[in-house]
């Protein structure tokens, strides 16, 4: 050891000589080693001294060896010396939640040093790889003490959120998710527990290794603070009674652990009934998005591992299914709302006026348009803001969230506007939850009028007034398959030649034109492409989309190519077309007809 080194050690510990040093263990992926230190001529016969030292070539054994896992990495060793220099202190910490005392941190020559209390030789000796109930109580309180001491206090020098598994610092392991449905919701995830009202220091690293019980198993001490940070208390539980019992115990035991965890954090909380009511509502809530977060990690950093078991992809597909329901609620109420805006105008006077659009019907704009556009973004504000959401909506600037957000509401607050102008029916209300990517995943529509409204979720069906629907194979048997038109058709195509071949029927905009399709067999709903911007555009179609794909209908570019519904390029279709069928027979059809 060098000279200056063994200095520091002396120093710090008032002892006059270093007898020998143990090697303990070596740090993760050879950063470098844990040692125990025996001394002699000073009060410590023992001490334990952390020993970072960055290797020059890293060699991950699950193959993540980029520079955002260094980064990481370095950055965590930053981190626990930051905690043990300014939080693990007696104003924080008691023999409540127990640590090794700091002695002292240093850097030489590029190396870290943290020295500690050798907790061996303070009476806590004793390592559980099967511990009992008991032992598992005193991690949980241990963890309850520790998050009611640093509860709602925020820090910069530490993890902004921790826990070494935080979806931000690993997207490497999210690439190699195999698990498409868990990959699509691991923001909407990450985003609902960074979203939780009450927010603590998390240990990041809870797992039963790093807790150090006493001789007489009477009590804990926690090791390991590198990935200490904001979060919410129960990522910490979650993770350690993954890491203590089998799929069987874990759901066997969930309600006892989350009981006394809770108990235990109520008396070591200064926060009053109401708020601790408040809290544990919450929390409770968020445990099993806490433990799908850790899943999402694993399944894409080591997919056999042995905690990837029946018991976690249940709470999964829960929270998956939780997230899809609080969104659609929130959709459901926000169409439901502005529709009821939109009928007390019907058949009223109200302002009209103009706006950019190639076709009459895509250049009115009414108050109405505008009040239905604020009562749902008002009703989906909260939604907005716990799942980190952008917006597009058709009567709202573009503010670029959407394509830089994982997810965004696709907004159509009037669509028809010309029909509701002209005291007619044939508009409606529409609002799409779509990915980054451009693909809808949860669709909204309501028809005030009819008042029907019809919703979709991916992979979980179509349903017209919260009644499954699925279109029906085949071409019936009336000579000509039925056209729903709108004005731009009557006003841009010879129509005659129409005529020839469909049964058309004006009977609104885009989205009830669509929706019509959807429910009237032998029918289609089309649109040319044309050079001129305009047309149907992201808000009007996305809804449409997840809703006809749920449904087993048909709905492509007028050349039978899939849409996209989040480019940087265009709001609008023009360029595409579009070509709405009740199913694929009728779209291989209208093809046959060539009606171009």
């Amino acid at each position: 050891m060098d000279s200056k080194i063994k200095d520091q050690i002396l120093a710090a510990t008032n002892s006059k000589r270093i007898e020998s040093t143990e090697l303990i263990q070596k740090l993760w992926n050879d950063y470098g080693d844990l040692l125990r230190i025996y001394l002699s001529g000073g009060e410590y016969n023992s001490v334990i001294l952390k020993h970072i030292k960055i290797p020059d070539n890293q060699n991950h054994p699950k193959g993540f060896s980029g520079d955002i896992s260094r980064k990481r990495k370095i950055n965590s060793y930053l981190v626990e010396t930051n905690w043990y220099e300014n939080y693990n202190h007696t104003n924080f910490l008691d023999n409540h939640s127990k640590t090794a005392k700091k002695l002292k941190t240093f850097q030489s020559g590029g190396e870290f040093f943290i020295l500690l209390e050798d907790l061996d030789a303070s009476g806590y000796s004793k390592r559980l790889e099967a511990p009992e109930f008991k032992e598992i109580k005193l991690v949980l309180s241990w963890l309850a003490s520790f998050h009611a001491k640093f509860m709602n206090i925020t820090q910069a020098d530490l993890w902004e959120t921790g826990t070494y598994w935080h979806l931000e610092t690993r997207p490497d392991e999210l690439v190699k998710l195999q698990d498409k449905k868990l990959k699509e919701f691991a923001p909407l995830i990450d985003s609902k527990l960074s979203s939780a009202k009450y927010q603590t220091l998390v240990h990041g690293d809870a797992k039963l290794a790093n807790f150090c019980f006493s001789d007489d198993l009477e009590s804990v001490a926690a090791v390991d603070f590198q990935y200490v940070g904001n979060g919410t208390g129960v990522r910490d539980v979650a993770y350690f009674i993954g890491s203590c019992m089998d799929e069987v115990e874990c759901k066997k035991n969930e309600s006892e652990i989350l009981d006394y965890y809770f108990n235990e954090l109520r008396c070591f909380s200064d926060l009053d009934e109401c708020q601790h009511a408040e809290l544990e509502s919450e929390w409770r809530e968020l445990y099993p998005y806490a433990w799908a977060d850790f899943h999402r990690f694993l399944k894409g950093w080591s997919p056999d591992h042995w905690k990837i078991n029946n018991y976690s992809e249940k709470l999964k597909n829960q929270v998956i299914s939780k997230i899809e329901d609080d969104l659609l609620s929130s959709m459901k109420s926000a169409c439901i709302e502005a529709g009821k805006i939109i009928m007390s105008y019907y058949k009223s006077d109200f302002e009209i006026s103009k706006k950019e659009g190639s076709t009459l019907s895509s250049s009115v704009v009414t108050e109405v348009d505008i009040k239905s556009q604020k009562c749902i973004l008002e009703n989906l504000v909260q939604t907005i803001n716990t799942y980190d959401l952008g917006v597009l909506s058709e009567e709202k600037n573009d503010d670029g969230s959407r394509l830089v957000k994982d997810f965004f509401f696709a907004i159509d607050p009037l669509d028809g506007t010309y029909f509701f102008s002209r005291d007619a029916p044939g508009f409606s209300v529409s609002i799409a939850l779509v990915g980054r990517e451009g693909e809808a995943t949860v669709g909204v529509i309501y028809d005030p009028v009819g008042n029907t409204l019809v919703h979709a979720i991916k992979d979980r069906g179509c349903y017209i007034n919260d009644k499954i629907h699925k279109v029906e194979a085949g071409i019936g048997s009336n000579k000509k398959i039925r056209l729903f038109a709108d004005q731009s058709q009557k006003d841009a195509i010879n129509i005659k030649t129409l005529e020839d071949s469909f049964e058309i029927e004006y009977t609104g905009g885009a989205v009830i034109n669509s929706l019509n399709v959807l429910t009237t067999k032998n029918s289609t709903y089309f649109k040319y492409p044309k050079k001129e911007k305009g047309g149907c555009a992201i808000w009007d179609l996305a809804a449409i989309d997840i809703i006809f794909k749920e449904a087993n209908a048909s709905i492509t570019s007028f050349d039978g190519e899939k849409l996209s519904f989040n480019s940087d390029e265009s709001h609008y279709f023009n360029k595409e077309g579009l070509m709405v069928c009740h199913n694929e027979e009728i779209l291989k059809k209208i093809k046959e007809m060539k009606c171009e």
